[in-house]
């Protein structure tokens, strides 16, 4: 087995077991049920399930993957397995855009990248179809980058639907372009193909609601209600850089709000940013601009001027409310700081036990000869 691939398999097996460990009782037997996460006991295909009931697509495609999987598996546990899923490909994923030797720094980023506030905050609401995306786009980075298997890298996004879609292509769309130009004359139509793929990808909810018969509507209010918010003691742009920031009061654990723990959130984030801005990693300038682009559209809230440009953009075009929920974009920062983390960790000396010298063994080995002898 390649180092790559006993990486990736290491950082698997540890994302399980923090999945195990985050979602703890909610891998009991039975259903977990908070708020968008809704699973049900054999689930039927209707009009809701294709996003052709008149309301919004926002459960397109994944109620029906969902739904789909529930024909040969208990729902229950298909639940339980996308959840884990998550945290298994979030990991391995992050692990594997580390270029290290060593499986620790791998294993440093990998960990980082599914235990932190964006993935607590977001499972806390339910909200495993975004995470889905999230979890793949250290994939995407990969797959874009090395222009190879986008379409696979894109899948778990495409499941999840149009907010980890919208996620996934502020993360990929940069990338793409600073491949384009970094590279040679073959890599031109790279931006091509991953504008492709990302919108074969969103046909399932693109097409429901262009054929709404009373057309694509957003409701300016929502972006006073959706907007980011405070929830350590650094403002929100901090919560934000901290990784919290959600809109929802209710998601955010107990004890964030502690100065101590903001504050080592805060530094562990700007650590792994810091570490991933002065790294070589050849992706960088894509991811930078992706996590500069996902910090600027969270941080449009932060200010009543801000709210009011939005506000106006969503009523001269409904599709612009889909950045109503500012701070999920800010999940290409979660990736440059666990990279940048995962960087920090290869510069950590590791001890190695002192080997002794052959000359040391071999004139051992002859008196103890001679010691056999003697006798």
């Amino acid at each position: 087995m390649s180092h790559t691939a006993r990486a990736g398999l290491s950082a698997a097996l540890t994302g399980l077991v923090l999945g195990c460990l985050a979602l703890g009782p909610a891998l009991g037997w039975g259903f977990t049920l908070v708020q968008d996460m809704v699973f049900v006991p054999d689930p039927v295909f209707s009009h809701f399930t294709f996003g052709l009931a008149g309301g919004a697509a926002r459960v397109v495609p994944s109620d029906a993957v969902v739904t789909a999987l529930a024909q040969v598996l208990p729902a229950e546990l298909v639940q339980k397995l996308i959840l884990l899923a998550i945290f298994v490909l979030g990991c391995s994923g992050a692990a594997l855009l580390v270029p290290s030797s060593s499986v620790g720094p791998r294993l440093v980023a990998g960990v980082f990248y599914v235990w932190n506030p964006y993935v607590a905050e977001r499972l806390l609401i339910g909200q495993w179809a975004l995470l889905l995306g999230y979890a793949g786009l250290p994939w995407v980075v990969r797959a874009v980058w090395s222009g190879r298997r986008a379409a696979l890298a894109v899948l778990p996004a495409a499941v999840g639907g149009f907010a980890a879609m919208t996620v996934t292509a502020l993360t990929a769309l940069p990338l793409a372009v600073a491949r384009w130009r970094s590279g040679d004359g073959a890599r031109r139509l790279g931006p091509v193909r991953v504008v492709v793929v990302l919108a074969v990808f969103s046909l399932p909810w693109l097409v429901p609601t262009a054929l709404r018969p009373e057309g694509l509507r957003g409701d300016p209010v929502g972006v006073d209600a959706f907007a980011a918010r405070a929830d350590t003691p650094f403002g929100t742009v901090g919560s934000l850089l901290s990784l919290g920031g959600i809109w929802n009061l209710y998601a955010v654990p107990p004890g964030y709000e502690t100065v101590p723990g903001a504050v080592a959130r805060l530094l562990i984030t700007l650590t792994g940013l810091a570490f991933f801005l002065r790294g070589t990693v050849p992706y960088k300038k894509g991811l930078s601009a992706a996590a500069v682009i996902g910090l600027g559209v969270a941080s449009i809230g932060v200010t009543e001027p801000g709210r009011m440009a939005f506000r106006w953009a969503v009523e001269l075009w409904a599709g612009f409310a889909v950045f109503r929920d500012a701070q999920q974009f800010v999940a290409p920062v979660a990736l440059a700081s666990a990279i940048g983390l995962g960087l920090l960790a290869t510069h950590i000396p590791v001890p190695t036990r002192p080997r002794a010298s052959s000359t040391s063994g071999d004139r051992s080995g002859t008196e103890g000869s001679s010691s056999g002898g003697g006798g």
